[in-house]
């Protein structure tokens, strides 16, 4: 479908809603009128407003005027690059919108539910994976270390990615009912990580050499997705537990559909299941029953590398319920601290909050 003319495009731009995620590729033509620059700081503005993650990246040429543009609408991310881009790009859920000029302005929406896909698989790519690689190098910076660099080999892991960008837009949708038990919820919902915090573990990955990985909490299996994701440039291994069965079940059609042959699955409770385990790991990440990080910290600890790092969810929102882990990592309560000395930490404020440790030595 072509639209062209001020009052059809701006009509048009005033139907299109926030699905699941908005992201806009800019370039010059779209500012050269006034009224087609007004009428996409309304739509941007507008998404916002909605608490869309709404994200825009310019060529970095445009970047004064980009600024400029869009300086009032805060919460909206913009981004600069060297890439060579359409004149401009609207990528929704199900469907892409290009501008262009000829030399009058006009739309063209296309629906094809494969070309949409790529498109967003693509430009997500260029936004988010540059950024969590960025914040690995920095965090292991601050541990005096080097990311490791890839060897450049292509890996292919498209399936993978495929899943998880599917498993990003549904997966708060299910709720489990555990019963009628005494003391037990109602309904847990999956809570499954961040996407953001979900690639920065993928880089994690990739950044330590990590090829033995531990993660306590599977969920739905998107983290696990991330830390395969990475394990695929490294060669590695990952066990994951959860004691859910119906999570299980879930997380095993997600990884058989990703076609991930790098993940061991373990039911149970988490304790009991490390009591026995004689594995040794790089990295373990948890993100389970925060009131027992302590016991599986005492757990892991034996059994992580010198130098492999522990990654432990939800410091910033859940915090209050991990303060004995917080003390042993942390050091929070001084004189009479209960740090560790094996080991040193960093806060990390991504998302729900990540506390990175660091094991120095056995």
């Amino acid at each position: 479908m072509k639209v062209t003319g001020q009052e059809e495009i701006v009509a048009y731009l005033g139907t299109l809603a926030p699905t699941d995620f908005c992201y806009t590729i800019s370039y010059f033509t779209e500012y050269q009128l006034g009224w087609l620059k007004k009428a996409f700081q309304d739509f941007h503005a507008s998404f916002v407003q909605q608490g869309v993650d709404d994200r825009l990246i310019f060529s970095a040429g445009v970047q004064s005027m980009a600024s400029r543009t869009f300086a009032q609408i805060t919460n909206t991310k913009l981004k600069y690059r060297e890439l060579t881009m359409p004149v401009g790009l609207i990528i929704l859920n199900d469907r892409i919108v290009q501008i262009g000029m000829t030399p009058e302005p006009f739309l063209v929406e296309e629906k094809d539910a494969g070309l949409v896909a790529l498109y967003q698989q693509f430009f997500l790519t260029q936004w988010n994976l540059n950024d969590a690689e960025n914040l690995v190098g920095e965090v292991l910076k601050g541990f005096g270390q080097v990311p490791i660099q890839s060897s450049g080999e292509e890996v292919d892991i498209s399936q993978i990615q495929k899943v998880a960008e599917s498993l990003a837009f549904s997966e708060d949708g299910w709720a489990y009912t555990p019963g009628s038990k005494a003391g037990r919820m109602d309904q847990a919902k999956l809570w499954s990580v961040p996407k953001t915090t979900a690639e920065f573990l993928r880089y994690f990955v990739m950044a330590t050499g990590s090829t033995s990985i531990l993660e306590i909490g599977t969920s739905a299996g998107y983290s696990g997705l991330h830390l395969a994701m990475g394990a695929a440039y490294t060669g590695g291994q990952i066990m994951t537990i959860e004691r859910l069965a119906k999570k299980i079940s879930i997380s095993q059609k997600v990884f058989a559909e990703a076609e991930i042959t790098s993940i061991t699955q373990r039911e149970g409770n988490a304790l009991d299941i490390l009591q026995q385990d004689s594995g040794t790991y790089d990295l373990v990440f948890m993100d389970a029953d925060k009131e027992n990080y302590t016991h599986y910290f005492d757990l892991i600890l034996p059994r992580l590398k010198v130098g492999g790092f522990i990654i432990a969810d939800n410091v910033l929102d859940y915090g209050h319920l991990m303060q004995p882990y917080l003390d042993k990592v942390l050091g929070d309560n001084p004189p009479g601290s209960l740090l560790d000395k094996r080991v040193r930490s960093k806060l990390l404020p991504l998302d729900n909050g990540l506390l990175i440790t660091q094991k120095l030595s056995d």
